[in-house]
């Protein structure tokens, strides 16, 4: 199906199911093959920010992070903080789910509405950018109407790329998912194209995929394999899927190896310990999905992991771990860097 809608207002993480088949004919009854239709929303004008950044300019509020911080979403509202996780400032009072930084705007989706918002880093005014469909499909709580936005299984789910938001739904996590929904939202007039890109053809969800359409837009993905090194170097980031679990989803270790001592380290509690070569994990250190995210910040050793806990946990230079109860989170870009 294919739906057009108005603009209305506005640190995760499982069933097995048969591999897609991908058909070459049109797909059956159960989603209609149309046009897609664009329609320029009207019951709230969408104020389009007239100026456009500089390309590498570091928008006003976020200048006292010296490109190297984040800004989380917590009971105090969106909040910026450095490196060591002091608070800077409080960009606002509003609160928001799968916080992104694109250019001078901070995007975000209210905490209990599909309602996409803007956060002009200039001058700190907020503003409504699009509202979401509730989701409605049998494999999504038996139909009844849901927010689509619960249905965002991890941060490589979503992205903001040249003016657009791209995100899936699923009804179940990663590999599990039966029923996924492909949305791409224009930022600039707030039209909402919706498209279901993976159906089932019987009655019964969580059997198997039978057809798969072409997605509207594509979203980041999960992170590619291999080592990540830290911004200084001094650490190396890795998955390690052997020392993990398999349950309905497969589950890495996180690891950290110190470059200078080749020693690999893991989140355990409140600080990294040690890994002895060819010990096996303790059943407490950090596992996560191969969709969540582990990302660097942009200058600091800090690393911040997704679904650790099922919060925030955030690794600090001296290997010290903090845990963090947040809506949402995402890490300021590098000062310079060029806006998207």
């Amino acid at each position: 199906m294919i739906i057009a809608i108005p603009l209305a207002w506005p640190a995760l993480v499982l069933l097995a199911c048969t591999p897609p088949v991908r058909e070459a004919e049109p797909p059956g009854p159960a989603i209609a093959a149309a046009p897609v239709e664009v329609v320029a929303p009207a019951a709230v004008p969408v104020v389009v920010a007239a100026v456009v950044p500089v390309s590498g300019r570091v928008p006003a509020l976020l200048a006292a992070a010296h490109g190297d911080g984040l800004v989380v979403s917590n009971k105090d509202g969106l909040v910026l903080l450095d490196a060591g996780l002091k608070v800077l400032k409080v960009l606002s009072r509003e609160r928001g789910r799968y916080l992104r930084i694109s250019g001078d705007q901070l995007y975000y989706f209210e905490l209990k509405q599909p309602r996409l918002r803007a956060l002009d880093l200039e001058t700190g005014v907020t503003r409504a950018v699009a509202e979401l469909p509730r989701l409605r499909n049998e494999c999504f709580e038996g139909g009844r109407p849901v927010d689509p936005i619960d249905y965002v299984h991890s941060q490589a789910d979503l992205a903001v790329v040249d003016g657009t938001l791209c995100l899936d739904l699923s009804d179940r996590p990663g590999a599990a998912a039966t029923e996924t929904f492909n949305l791409r939202v224009d930022l600039h007039r707030g039209a909402v194209e919706q498209r279901m890109v993976a159906y089932l053809g019987g009655d019964v969800c969580g059997v198997e995929r039978e057809r798969e359409q072409p997605r509207l837009c594509a979203p980041s993905g999960p992170p590619r394999a291999g080592v990540r090194p830290s911004p200084t170097g001094r650490w190396a980031l890795r998955m390690d899927s052997a020392r993990g679990d398999v349950t309905d989803e497969a589950y890495a270790l996180v690891l950290l190896q110190e470059r200078a001592s080749g020693r690999d380290h893991m989140i355990i509690g409140r600080k990294l310990r040690v890994l002895r070569a060819g010990a096996d994990a303790p059943v407490d250190a950090c596992k996560i999905s191969a969709r969540a995210s582990a990302t660097w910040l942009a200058g600091s050793d800090v690393l911040l992991v997704e679904g650790c806990r099922d919060r925030l946990s955030v690794v600090l230079p001296d290997g010290q771990i903090e845990y963090r109860l947040v809506d949402g989170y995402v890490a300021v870009p590098a000062a310079g860097a060029s806006p998207r």
